[in-house]
């Protein structure tokens, strides 16, 4: 898991629990000591999700566990999400962890080491906000990425091929139910049905959302007209 540093938010410790989350493991034991695992130029990853591939991570694509947050928090409205990769043997290292820096000219994704070097791997000029949830679709093989807006009900689902996109949106709401403040949209792979195409999302809010919500959505899968206009 990732823990953020309540109201500074702009910085993380890794932790890691081999008790199915009865105690927790730091890189540093003494929590009020903490040397930050995420302390990055305008607080990305301070929020990150993983990228979800199931129970154990058995379905994953490869080695690496990856991950995204929005470039810069806390509290400011911009448009970029980033994502890191890190060898799954290897999570507790901030060392071993790699960003998006770009796609080849084959589309083949390529990573840094230095932070300063990473760029987006989405984009909404409308703006994302924190909260960033992703996992993967066993049945339909895509990757499912949903956004947070502008820290209101507004929010966007939006599914690719690879982690890293080209990403194309399945669903925009801009007053999603009602005006009332929404945030971490997360779907669970155990909560699908075998055709995919039922899924149960949790997600929590202020106000009388300030709880554990569930809905259930049904997708339809259609042939899109044209791209996204938030493709990377």
């Amino acid at each position: 898991m990732i823990v953020t540093e309540e109201d500074k938010w702009d910085r993380a410790k890794i932790g890691r629990s081999t008790d199915f989350g009865k105690t927790w493991m730091f890189n540093n034991d003494d929590f009020n000591n903490l040397s930050w695992d995420f302390s990055e130029p305008g607080g990305a990853f301070a929020a990150a999700c993983f990228l979800q591939f199931g129970k154990d991570y058995q379905g994953a694509r490869d080695n690496f566990v990856y991950g995204y947050s929005e470039r810069i928090r806390p509290y400011v409205i911009q448009p970029d999400i980033v994502m890191f990769r890190v060898p799954k043997d290897q999570i507790m290292h901030r060392s071993a962890y790699e960003f998006f820096a770009y796609l080849d000219a084959n589309g083949s994704p390529q990573w840094t080491s230095d932070i300063n070097q990473m760029k987006p791997v989405f984009s909404d000029p409308n703006g994302v906000s924190w909260g960033v949830q992703a996992v993967y679709h066993p049945v339909l093989r895509r990757y499912l990425l949903t956004v947070q807006r502008n820290d209101t009900s507004a929010w966007g689902i939006f599914d690719a091929p690879e982690p890293w996109g080209p990403w194309t949106t399945v669903a925009y709401y801009d007053n999603w139910i009602d005006s009332t403040f929404k945030f971490l949209f997360a779907f669970n792979q155990k909560w699908m049905s075998d055709n995919g195409k039922t899924m149960y999302m949790v997600f929590s809010g202020v106000g009388m959302y300030d709880s554990f919500n569930v809905i259930k959505a049904a997708l339809t899968v259609k042939t899109p007209k044209r791209p996204s206009s938030y493709m990377r």
